[in-house]
């Protein structure tokens, strides 16, 4: 049954749950997200936004950014961006705590944004950016393996709602490279189905190995990016479906918690 949502009022409810219009400095979107920069990010209900019939899941970026993931528009910066500003935001925090404890309360001022900013800065240049832009560039690689995942989330699922969802993801992943709403509405939400990607992962990799592929330009990891693999390129395509095979199979078998599968 196809999911029918009043985008309108859709719209409403969510300018609502953040704050009402006067807490919105600014809003933009992509494909499948929604962002809001917030004047008070304590405004925004995330519990509340996350129950509005379309929505995925919310993430915070930063200190004001508020993000919205569902379908089919609505959010942020991309993977490869995302995970090193919610490291950098992380260890900031942990950081501001750590010189409340030890600077002593008439130097609170001056030497607690300082010392946070300068340790935070540092590490942000030399670890979290770096690290956080691969493992978010490894991520986005899965795009194939998340779609095998989605597939078998939405061979399983019992609420039909999240089951159509759930197919629609799945198409995304594999044909468009759109991976948040699996990301944050599947594989961070249910767990489980994140060993299918990758179990999925590791299969494909291996008979990609095993049958020489090799992949001559740099690429998306789409079905659609299988002519950068130029005569390999039906070797590549065996393997990928080996792969979205595992990783669907591995997903149904492993199950989920139903209770969190529904919209």
């Amino acid at each position: 049954m196809a999911i029918k949502i009043d985008y309108a009022e859709t719209a409403k409810t969510l300018v609502e749950l953040v704050g009402g219009p006067d807490n919105v400095k600014t809003v933009s979107h992509c494909m499948t997200r929604l962002r809001f920069t917030l004047a008070d990010p304590s405004k925004a209900d995330k519990d509340a936004l996350k129950n509005v019939r379309g929505v995925l899941g919310v993430v915070e970026a930063g200190s004001s950014a508020t993000s919205v993931i569902g379908i089919p528009a609505l959010a942020v910066t991309y993977n490869n961006s995302l995970l090193p500003a919610l490291m950098i935001a992380l260890v900031a925090a942990y950081a501001e705590k750590f010189f409340n404890k030890i600077v002593p309360g008439i130097f609170k001022s001056l030497f607690v944004g300082l010392g946070t900013i300068t340790v935070t800065g540092i590490l942000a240049f030399t670890i979290l950016g770096p690290f956080g832009d691969y493992i978010g560039n490894m991520i986005a690689n899965a795009f194939l393996f998340l779609g095998g995942a989605a597939l078998g989330v939405a061979l399983r699922a019992k609420d039909p709602e999240y089951k159509a969802q759930a197919f629609s993801i799945a198409f995304g992943c594999i044909v468009a490279g759109v991976s948040e709403p699996c990301i944050y509405g599947i594989t961070f939400k249910l767990k489980k189905p994140m060993f299918g990607v990758m179990a999925g992962g590791l299969a494909s990799g291996i008979v990609a190995g095993l049958l020489h592929v090799k992949a001559y330009v740099m690429g998306y990891s789409t079905i659609m990016a299988l002519p950068i693999f130029m005569e390999t390129a039906g070797s590549m395509l065996i393997a990928i479906i080996i792969g979205i095979a595992v990783s669907t199979g591995v997903t149904f078998m492993c199950g989920f918690d139903q209770d969190l599968a529904h919209i």
